[in-house]
């Protein structure tokens, strides 16, 4: 019985990292906005970690699985090797760790959180997080402001940046849009509706085209997968159709508030962001118009020059966490950056692919 508590434990502090994460920040943090965030789920992993082994050394007979341990290892071993040679491996180390609290946080989820209970309570306990980052981020477009909440790139709610904020909408994006189909409670379709209006309100907000991309993308490989498993998934597909079709008046209402939360505030509300900023429309259009966006001719530079640094360091690449620190050398090579600058400098190539290969090179 006491064994079962604590592994309870290790589950609801999973939860509380999945809860507090968002939310987290420090008053007035400006250029290290993710530290926070990043120091919370460090500490709390760390705890975890430490329960978790006192609960394996208490039930002997119980054995801990590590999936991908042996090509994680390999990574980790390699990766430390350009640290030998790199401009700062201080840097390198710090972000290792970071990785190495990721895989550890990996490792705990799988042991863990085992049982479809677990994993519903996991995700609809996402919703409420994301919510509030939601509501923050619509104040904030709103012309509201929180005085100790600063943004870089507004509205950046409690991640500092829209980009990064957009990014984790993005992943809890789903989760009420099916409790609202699959759920049979009226109390419960209306409170999913709002939750999804607001996440769809706010994501739209941001401006943010790769994060739109990703969910057309994963909407797509959806109804293909469906497809290509029709026969297979012939029940499974005729329900969730009727599903959405019980459903279709509130998905409707969904779909009505988000298109007036982009139409009518600029009409009646003097101070409202949006007006003064690219709308949602005008930035899928100028997908179409790639070489007249100043933000994707910055990134083409920005990919182009880290390339740079992959040709020159090939094997091992400059190490890990040491992009922002060799970036300047090359910031003119390939491609004048255009907004590189000694007052700015990029932290992070905005592609992790490409900073993957910058940082640790083709082994």
């Amino acid at each position: 019985m006491s064994s079962q508590l604590k592994s309870d434990h290790l589950f609801y502090g999973i939860l509380l990292l999945v809860v507090l994460s968002p939310l987290f920040f420090f008053p007035s943090l400006i250029n290290l906005y993710r530290l926070p965030k990043t120091v919370l789920i460090s500490t709390l992993v760390t705890t975890l970690v430490w329960l978790w082994l006192f609960l394996l050394i208490q039930e002997k007979e119980k054995r801990a699985s590590f999936p991908l341990a042996m090509p994680l290892t390999v990574y980790f071993c390699i990766s430390v090797f350009p640290l030998i040679k790199a401009p700062n491996p201080y840097e390198g180390i710090f972000a290792l760790s970071q990785e190495l609290s990721y895989v550890l946080l990996f490792w705990l989820v799988v042991n863990h959180i085992r049982t479809r209970d677990q994993i519903e309570k996991l995700l609809l306990w996402a919703v409420p997080s994301a919510v509030i980052v939601s509501l923050i981020g619509i104040y904030q477009m709103f012309g509201g402001e929180i005085p100790t909440l600063v943004n870089i790139a507004s509205p950046g709610t409690t991640f500092g940046n829209k980009n990064s904020a957009a990014q984790y909408i993005v992943l809890v994006f789903p989760f009420p849009y099916l409790s609202l189909i699959s759920t049979t409670d009226r109390r419960k379709e209306r409170l999913f509706a709002i939750c999804a209006a607001v996440l769809t309100t706010y994501l739209l907000y941001t401006g943010t085209r790769a994060a739109w991309a990703g969910c057309i993308v994963a909407f797509l490989a959806i109804l293909i997968l469906l497809r290509l498993k029709k026969t297979l998934l012939e029940f499974q597909i005729r329900n969730l159709k009727g599903q959405i079709w019980n459903k279709r008046i509130t998905l409707a209402c969904v779909l009505i508030f988000v298109v007036a939360m982009n139409l009518i505030p600029p009409y009646v509300i003097p101070n409202w962001k949006v007006a003064k900023s690219s709308s949602p429309v005008s930035r899928f259009g100028t997908a179409l118009d790639l070489d007249r966006d100043p933000s994707f001719l910055f990134r083409l530079a920005l990919w182009a020059n880290t390339l740079e640094i992959f040709e020159d360091h090939l094997l091992l690449g400059v190490g890990k966490g040491n992009f922002k620190i060799t970036y300047p050398r090359y910031a003119a090579k390939a491609i004048k950056d255009p907004d590189f600058s000694s007052e700015m400098q990029p932290r992070e190539a905005h592609n992790d692919y490409v900073q993957l290969l910058a940082e640790t090179g083709a082994l």
